[in-house]
């Protein structure tokens, strides 16, 4: 069961207008200017939303991933690099870190190889198996707000690619400022609504699911957002992650079939792994 949005999750103003003329499954609010999907599932749909087909599934723009598990290299990668970004701005090299909507935990595994305490959340129930049974890392199968954890206990909350999942950004950008240790890190990256190829693309572009993404943020209002709540912006920018040459050519289809064509055949065949930012998803690391 699905239930409306009746106000924004942000301001609470409950003048919200349709976002793209011709799709009226998305409003945005008239005063801070959040994007928000009409109707959100419930937590017990949720549950049952991310199980093992979400992780491996044949309509992958649509639902989940074509197969998460097969990607774990290009994710490692991209994991790491991401760490390296947390270390250059962190005052601390090593503590607590924290992933919310952290999946299978491939990222909590790279931080606890760089001798961090890792600790991950994630609704999926699926997940949590294959944590503890693959990787022996504990996450907590729940919702981010439904886990009590002590104030002042992390030096590192991480939210990649999470925000737009969550029925309750505003109330978990609150709990992570409540549980990070005085100078700790926020970092978040999320679709950019904003963002260059989603103005061109519009309701089509690839960050639009309505099934799974309940907000849809830009750049300046999640800023604006966390400087209201005492946080101090360290560095924000586009991020990318390691792509395999064949996801490339199934998803370039979805943009122009044309090129689509012509690069299909080849770059399937060669079939080659590369960091790709097509400038559409954003990250922002901030500061308690």
């Amino acid at each position: 069961m699905k239930k409306p949005i009746l106000k924004c999750n942000f301001c609470g103003n409950a003048q919200l207008s349709r976002f793209y003329e011709r799709n009226d499954h998305l409003v945005v609010c008239n005063h801070c200017g959040l994007v928000s999907n009409k109707s959100q599932m419930s937590l017990e749909a949720m549950k049952n939303f991310y199980n093992e087909d979400y992780f491996v599934c044949k309509k992958e723009l649509e639902k989940g991933y074509r197969n998460y598990f097969e990607d774990r290299v290009n994710i490692t990668r991209t994991s790491c690099k991401r760490m390296d970004i947390i270390l250059k701005c962190s005052s601390f090299n090593k503590g607590k870190l924290l992933d919310v909507g952290c999946a299978s935990g491939f990222f909590l595994e790279v931080a606890r190889q760089r001798g961090w305490e890792v600790y991950g959340v994630d609704v999926s129930h699926f997940c949590k198996e294959y944590a503890k049974n693959n990787l022996a890392i504990h996450i907590e199968s729940d919702l981010f707000l439904n886990v009590p954890y002590e104030d002042d206990f992390f030096e590192v909350v991480t939210m990649w690619d999470y925000l737009e999942h969550s029925m309750t950004p505003r109330q978990d950008l609150l709990k992570a400022k409540k549980i990070l240790k005085k100078k700790g890190l926020l970092i978040i990256a999320t679709p950019d609504i904003s963002s260059i190829p989603s103005r061109i693309s519009k309701e089509n572009w690839i960050g639009i699911k309505l099934e799974e993404h309940f907000y849809y943020f830009s750049k300046m209002i999640l800023t604006n957002f966390l400087r209201e709540q005492g946080f101090s912006i360290l560095k924000t920018g586009y991020i990318g992650k390691y792509v395999s040459s064949s996801m490339v050519a199934e998803r370039l289809k979805y943009y122009n079939k044309f090129i689509a064509r012509l690069f299909k055949s080849f770059l399937t065949r060669i079939n080659f792994s590369f960091y790709c930012n097509p400038f559409d998803i954003f990250f922002i690391i901030c500061k308690k």
